[in-house]
């Protein structure tokens, strides 16, 4: 177990300094024609986001590694068929129709779509399960479309409702 811990905080460790990188490699950019923002703050966020949550979970691994360092225990996951195989390929399924479905039933819709149906097969077999993913899916879409069709006015398919 300590083992993963260490390979994850390199991984992290790696990202972190990946995100520190762009981020200063982006005061370069040059600002574009009437935009809303300069070009640099998209990717520059994006930077700054990779940078935060890998050192987040840098930190999260390294306190994880220390404390079971201190009590030696190990731990055994077991992984089923299901979550093994079945998954990953419901998912590529699931994204390669998303994929088809964009220009014809819309960008938001299928999004939408799409979350609610593998965020939900993600998940457990349950009515709140359910709900909870018609939420998240809908408060994703909704800050989706604020972000580029309202605030960056950025084209996307239409759809049947939007």
């Amino acid at each position: 177990m300590q083992n993963t811990e260490i390979k994850h905080m390199i991984v992290a460790f790696i990202l972190f300094l990946m995100g520190i990188f762009f981020a200063w490699e982006t005061r370069n950019l040059p600002s574009g024609f009437m935009q809303a923002l300069p070009a640099d703050v998209y990717p520059r966020v994006i930077a700054i986001v990779l940078a935060g949550l890998s050192m987040m979970k840098f930190i999260k691994n390294f306190i994880k590694y220390r404390s079971n360092k201190n009590n030696n225990e190990i731990e055994i996951k077991k992984f089923s068929f299901k979550d093994k195989y079945l998954r990953p390929v419901v998912i590529a399924l699931l994204f390669y129709l998303y994929i088809l479905a964009v220009p014809y039933i819309g960008y938001y819709e299928t999004g939408l779509l799409f979350l609610v149906t593998s965020i939900f097969f993600l998940g457990e077999n349950s009515f709140n399960w359910m709900m909870k993913s018609i939420f998240f899916s809908s408060l994703v879409i909704a800050v989706v479309y604020i972000v580029f069709t309202i605030f960056l006015d950025i084209y996307v398919p239409s759809g049947i409702i939007i």
